[in-house]
């Protein structure tokens, strides 16, 4: 019997967590687009925080993640210095590639 008090408490918390992926974030308003992506300003729903979310655009669906975005991927989770924007997070969903950054106002 502790042991279904036990999963049932698990479960309970399971359900309530924070969210999680894309659905952490709610987009305001898109900010700009590249080659390489569309960039949103969007607002954190855990955290508050107002960061930029990059879309990548995948060119063939065959082709996977293009090796740019790795590279980006790769030298911005090592990089930490306060004039390099920091990489918050990175999500895949429904076959897209997301990278959650700070948020920089320009002037």
């Amino acid at each position: 019997m502790c042991a279904k008090v036990q999963i049932y408490s698990f479960m309970d918390t399971a359900t309530t967590t924070k969210p999680v992926g894309l659905d952490r974030y709610i987009r305001l308003e898109k900010v700009g687009e590249g080659t390489y992506g569309v960039v949103y300003k969007a607002k954190d729903k855990v955290t508050r925080q107002i960061v930029a979310l990059k879309k990548i655009r995948l060119d063939a669906e065959d082709e996977g993640i293009p090796p740019t975005a790795i590279r980006e991927i790769s030298i911005l989770r090592e990089i930490q210095h306060p004039n390099v924007v920091s990489l918050k997070d990175v999500i895949t969903f429904d076959g897209k590639l997301y990278l959650v950054f700070e948020y920089l106002d320009n002037d």
